[in-house]
Formats: C-alpha cells, sequence, structure tokens
C-alpha cells in the first residue's frame, strides 16, 4: 500500500468564504425547486445586509439550520460579520432551547410563526468569545445531549479547499444537498461549493422517494454525498435504473458502508463515467479528514481502514481553530492510494 499524501495547507486556494462571494456574479448559487435561483451576486448582496444588522461587536448567534435560503444567508452573514454561530437542528424543538439556556446567544434566527427572524435577545454569552472562534456544531454526547465543537474559520476554510482540490469542484458543479447542514458533512458540501463557485440544489424529494433520481436527473446535479444509509434508500428506490448523465460522482461518509453496496454504487458509477468516494471525517476535525481514490474494488477494502488509520496519524483533534498551523493538520484531507 501506497504511503499516505496530504494536501498541504500552501496548496489550497484560499476560500474567503464570504468574501468571494461577489466574485462569482451572476453565477447560481442556491437552487431550490420550482424558483429562480439565487445568484452569487444576490447572495452577496443578501450575506453583506443582514451582517450589518448583527452589527461589528462580536457575538454568539444561533442559527436554526432548515434547509433554506434564509438559514444559509443567516449562517454566512455571520461569518463573514465574524460572529460566532451555532447551528443547530431545526427539527428538534429542545435542542434550540438548550443551546440557549447553555450558551445564552445574543442573537437567535429561526422561523417564528411562520416567518423567519433574526432577533437580538437580551442574554449575553456566558464568557468572551474567542476572537478565532466561528462556528459551534454539535455533535453527540455520552449523556445524549449535543455537545458543541469550537471551530474556527482557518479550519473551516481549510477543510473546504481540500475537498475543492481533491474532487475538482468547478464552476459547473451541482451539489444536491440531501444532508443537514447542521452536521458537518453537510455543512462542507455547502462550504466547498460556495469555495468553488459552484451551485446547491435544495431537493424536494428525500432519497427515498422514487421520484428522487429523476429530480436529481432534472436539476442537472454533478454530485449527491450521503451517509451510508442515504444510499440504502436510493438502492431500494431504484436510483441506479436511471440515467443521470450529468452526476460525475458520489461521496459517503458518517459511518461504515456496507461493501457489497459500496461495491455495487462503485460499479454503477464507474460504468456510468463517474467516481465513488469512500470517506472518513469527525465533527472535530471540520468534516472530511481522509478519503480513498476510487480506482478499483480495492478501494472498497482500504476504506474499512479508515477511521483507524486516521487516528494513528495523529490528525485528530478534539477542538479546532486555535491556530492556522493546527487548522492545517487538522483538516488538510489524507489521501489513500492503492
Amino acid at each position: 500500500m501506497a504511503a499516505i499524501s496530504l494536501f498541504k495547507l500552501t496548496e489550497i486556494r484560499g476560500m474567503g468564504l464570504t468574501r468571494r462571494l461577489e466574485e462569482y456574479g451572476d453565477r447560481p448559487a442556491l437552487i431550490f425547486p420550482g424558483r429562480t435561483p439565487i445568484t452569487y451576486r444576490d447572495l452577496a448582496l443578501r450575506v453583506t445586509a443582514l451582517a450589518a444588522e448583527f452589527g461589528p461587536e462580536k457575538k454568539l448567534v444561533a442559527v436554526a439550520a432548515e434547509p433554506t435560503e434564509h438559514a444559509v444567508i443567516s449562517y454566512l452573514a455571520a461569518v463573514h460579520g465574524k460572529q460566532a454561530v451555532g447551528l443547530i437542528p431545526p427539527c428538534n424543538a429542545s435542542a434550540l432551547d438548550d443551546f440557549v439556556a447553555d450558551y445564552s446567544p445574543e442573537i437567535i434566527c429561526r422561523r417564528v410563526d411562520a416567518r423567519w427572524r433574526c432577533r437580538a435577545e437580551a442574554g449575553k454569552s456566558n464568557g468572551a468569545l474567542h476572537p478565532d472562534l466561528a462556528v459551534l456544531l454539535g455533535t453527540s454526547g455520552s449523556t445524549g445531549k449535543s455537545r458543541y465543537v469550537r471551530l474556527s474559520a482557518a479550519a473551516i476554510e481549510a477543510n473546504a479547499g481540500a475537498i475543492v482540490s481533491y474532487l475538482e469542484l468547478g464552476h459547473r458543479d451541482r451539489a444536491a444537498l440531501i444532508l443537514p447542514f447542521h452536521y458537518s458533512y453537510g455543512l462542507s458540501v455547502l462550504n466547498s461549493h460556495l469555495e468553488a463557485g459552484a451551485s446547491i440544489y435544495f431537493p424536494k424529494h428525500g432519497a427515498s422517494h422514487a421520484a428522487f433520481a429523476q429530480e436529481m436527473r432534472e436539476a442537472r446535479c454533478t454530485n449527491i454525498s450521503g451517509v451510508p444509509y442515504s444510499f440504502e434508500m436510493m438502492d431500494h428506490a431504484g436510483f441506479r435504473r436511471h440515467n443521470l448523465p450529468e452526476l460525475r460522482f458520489m461521496t459517503v461518509a458518517g459511518g461504515r458502508m456496507q461493501q457489497a453496496l459500496a461495491e455495487t454504487f462503485r460499479r454503477h458509477l464507474a460504468d456510468n463515467s463517474g467516481c465513488f468516494f469512500m470517506m472518513y471525517g469527525q465533527t472535530e476535525a471540520t468534516a472530511r479528514i481522509a478519503y480513498v481514490p476510487p480506482a478499483s474494488s480495492r478501494a472498497i477494502w482500504a476504506a474499512s481502514a479508515l477511521p483507524s488509520r486516521a487516528a494513528k496519524s495523529g490528525w485528530l483533534m478534539k477542538t479546532a481553530g486555535q491556530s492556522n498551523k493546527m487548522a492545517s493538520r487538522a483538516n488538510s484531507s489524507t489521501a489513500v492510494p492503492m
């Protein structure tokens, strides 16, 4: 087996996440079924305006991360204004209540009476916010209550840049965002496509729906990222029976995938000039840490070794963002060539 190789931070073009939005002009950024796409120019204007409303002083902003333009813009506005933003599961009412009780955010962005609102709160976040703190993402805890991982902008940018590099993302790419973006894997899909000037499509149908594949074809999605269960549902719904000429790759992470199913999708994509990437990641390291190049069926076997190899390499961190050097070590993606 060949030695592990790394993408160094110097090999990654700077993301600038929100500061580069306007550069992509009239290219589509966010696409929702049955609506005119939101262009990068429009997105930049709305992000800048909301960031100004948040004010110049660093605050903790809580965002209910529903799959809507309002939630995405609220997240981007907080990042743009160098606030600290906590991304909260939108379907769990107690999650936001717990976050407010534990951290006392100064601003809460959520849906109230069917309308999206960002409201200033009377509370004051507990303790001074670290200047490098950009994002708080929940991860499971031993008590069943979410624990929040601290991430810096440098860590997020390094991870998104690495993903752009090894997936060769460009402005013609279009991701189907079937993962919630309060989840580090889903957030990395969003961030990496914004970095590349690509577009993000928010599907009407879930992966288990019989019409999902046809929707992907009509939306001209070039890639789909999911957890192993996503692929189980797609397989049961007959996804592979459909011809998707624009689909050039799929990625899986978030748990171990059954070898037979992984090989099935690898072969399906290879037969249609596409690629299947098996990955490993952790919220504590922003998102994806390692991947197996999809050259052959041997990659399926190698993917099972990713967690142990990544852990032994010493690149995993319990918190990210103490320095640019640490962000580079935590978020440079590891290639495991066969």
